[in-house]
């Protein structure tokens, strides 16, 4: 048993590396936030042209230019997260399995969450508020973020029990009176 779950976390913990590439390597967040614009078709050249032109409108006190000056600096942050994410996560693959609970629980509790908010900005679940949710048609890459939130979630889940379970295991045994004769 731990033999195939230690087959389901590796293969769960390189979809999760492989997914997260994309924020790190392909969106680029990290080094510019307007780069996070290309996940809903805007390019980063038309985003900063918005934000230099918006600004040039606004005073440097105003509450949405405070806002605005918050959520770069968040997506810039997430850039960041992602980055830790993949790194720690491509290292929890050189771990045996019974040293992956930490890593399982981490990444389950972050599939749940994302799943929780994807399904918030569709409507589907009361998670949180966001006033700025549109009714517009979401990008197919969000259909499939959330779809593929939801499969991680419980995968992580099942790996999480599974893994703290081995370790538990092995102590036993390890801990276990010897017979001597």
């Amino acid at each position: 048993m731990e033999r195939r779950m230690s087959a389901v976390s590796t293969a769960a913990l390189a979809c999760s590396s492989l997914v997260i590439c994309y924020p790190v390597l392909g969106v680029r967040q990290l080094l510019n936030p307007c780069n996070m614009a290309t996940v809903v078709d805007i390019s980063p050249t038309e985003c900063e042209a918005s934000l230099l032109q918006w600004r040039a409108g606004a005073s440097e006190s105003s509450e949405a230019t405070l806002l605005l000056y918050a959520l770069t600096l968040a997506v810039r942050l997430e850039g960041a997260f992602f980055t830790a994410l993949l790194l720690s996560t491509v290292f929890a693959l050189s771990q045996p399995f019974r040293a992956r609970s930490s890593q399982h629980l981490f990444l389950a509790v972050f599939f749940t969450l994302a799943l929780l908010v994807h399904l918030s900005h569709y409507g589907m679940v009361p998670f949180g508020v966001n006033s700025a949710a549109i009714a517009a048609k979401k990008p197919d890459l969000m259909r499939g973020l959330t779809a593929f939130s939801a499969v991680q979630s419980v995968v992580m889940w099942i790996c999480f029990a599974a893994s703290v379970n081995a370790s538990s295991e092995r102590r036993r045994v390890r801990i276990s009176p010897t017979k001597t004769s």
